[in-house]
Protein backbone atom coordinates (compact mmCIF):
# COMPACT_ATOMS: atom_id res chain seq x y z
CA UNK A 1 0.00 0.00 0.00
CA UNK A 2 1.13 3.28 -0.93
CA UNK A 3 1.73 6.14 1.40
CA UNK A 4 -1.05 8.00 -0.18
CA UNK A 5 -3.10 5.01 -0.46
CA UNK A 6 -2.85 4.97 3.58
CA UNK A 7 -3.77 8.58 4.06
CA UNK A 8 -6.93 8.34 1.70
CA UNK A 9 -7.62 4.94 4.13
CA UNK A 10 -7.17 7.31 7.24
CA UNK A 11 -9.17 9.81 5.71
CA UNK A 12 -12.15 8.13 5.38
CA UNK A 13 -11.84 6.52 8.54
CA UNK A 14 -11.65 9.80 10.32
CA UNK A 15 -14.73 10.84 8.50
CA UNK A 16 -16.66 8.02 9.15
CA UNK A 17 -15.97 8.68 12.70
CA UNK A 18 -16.90 12.49 13.07
CA UNK A 19 -19.53 12.79 10.69
CA UNK A 20 -22.99 11.66 12.19
CA UNK A 21 -24.19 11.39 8.57
CA UNK A 22 -22.07 9.03 6.89
CA UNK A 23 -23.29 5.28 7.95
CA UNK A 24 -19.85 3.32 6.18
CA UNK A 25 -16.56 3.50 4.85
CA UNK A 26 -18.13 3.51 1.21
CA UNK A 27 -19.83 6.48 1.93
CA UNK A 28 -16.88 8.16 3.22
CA UNK A 29 -14.45 7.30 0.31
CA UNK A 30 -17.47 8.85 -1.82
CA UNK A 31 -17.72 11.92 0.04
CA UNK A 32 -13.54 12.40 -0.24
CA UNK A 33 -13.91 11.68 -3.85
CA UNK A 34 -16.56 14.36 -3.83
CA UNK A 35 -19.31 12.36 -5.37
CA UNK A 36 -22.70 12.78 -3.18
CA UNK A 37 -24.54 10.29 -5.56
CA UNK A 38 -24.56 6.80 -4.96
CA UNK A 39 -24.29 4.88 -8.64
CA UNK A 40 -27.89 3.65 -9.69
CA UNK A 41 -28.95 0.19 -8.55
CA UNK A 42 -31.49 -2.34 -6.96
CA UNK A 43 -32.44 -1.16 -3.61
CA UNK A 44 -30.92 -3.64 -1.07
CA UNK A 45 -33.56 -4.28 1.68
CA UNK A 46 -30.58 -4.29 4.20
CA UNK A 47 -30.53 -0.03 3.21
CA UNK A 48 -33.96 0.44 3.99
CA UNK A 49 -34.28 -1.32 6.64
CA UNK A 50 -31.44 0.80 7.93
CA UNK A 51 -32.95 3.78 6.85
CA UNK A 52 -36.22 3.06 8.94
CA UNK A 53 -34.15 2.37 11.89
CA UNK A 54 -32.07 5.88 11.18
CA UNK A 55 -36.29 7.20 10.98
CA UNK A 56 -36.67 5.84 14.16
CA UNK A 57 -34.58 7.55 15.99
CA UNK A 58 -35.31 10.84 14.77
CA UNK A 59 -33.25 11.88 11.32
CA UNK A 60 -35.20 13.43 8.78
CA UNK A 61 -36.11 12.46 5.38
CA UNK A 62 -33.51 14.64 4.09
CA UNK A 63 -30.95 13.95 6.37
CA UNK A 64 -31.54 9.79 5.49
CA UNK A 65 -31.29 10.81 1.54
CA UNK A 66 -28.00 13.06 1.92
CA UNK A 67 -26.18 9.97 3.94
CA UNK A 68 -27.37 7.34 0.93
CA UNK A 69 -27.16 9.61 -1.89
CA UNK A 70 -30.58 9.93 -2.99
CA UNK A 71 -33.66 12.40 -2.60
CA UNK A 72 -35.77 12.91 0.42
CA UNK A 73 -38.65 11.63 -1.80
CA UNK A 74 -36.88 8.40 -2.66
CA UNK A 75 -36.39 7.49 0.81
CA UNK A 76 -40.03 7.87 1.76
CA UNK A 77 -41.29 5.99 -1.11
CA UNK A 78 -38.52 3.05 -0.68
CA UNK A 79 -39.25 2.99 3.58
CA UNK A 80 -43.34 3.37 1.96
CA UNK A 81 -43.06 0.36 -0.45
CA UNK A 82 -40.76 -1.69 1.81
CA UNK A 83 -43.37 -1.49 5.14
CA UNK A 84 -46.24 -2.19 2.72
CA UNK A 85 -44.29 -5.54 1.38
CA UNK A 86 -43.35 -6.79 5.08
CA UNK A 87 -46.04 -5.98 6.94
CA UNK A 88 -48.93 -7.21 4.91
Amino acid sequence: MSCWELRYNIAALAIAMIREDIFSAEDAFKRLEGKKKRICREADPKDTEQMIRLKEKGLTYKQIGEAFGISKDAVYRRMKRYKEKNVS
